[in-house]
């Protein structure tokens, strides 16, 4: 398991050759089968993170 750099995510390659992350603050995990699908799919969980802030929701998990 290879550790992947991103600001907002800890992330990693599994053996599999699959690439997971979980947001460092709200703890939601993604999975994707490049580095570039992983990247996008974090820019998606910013931008709901970003939405639900601005809207005055917090993630309690």
């Amino acid at each position: 398991m290879a550790e992947l750099e991103h600001p907002d995510f800890d992330a990693w390659q599994e053996e599999s050759g699959m690439y997971r992350a979980r947001h460092k603050r709200t703890k939601q995990e993604i999975e994707a089968d490049t580095w570039r699908r992983l990247e996008l799919l974090a820019c998606a969980v910013q931008i709901g993170v970003m939405l639900s802030e601005s809207a005055g929701v917090r993630d309690t998990r």
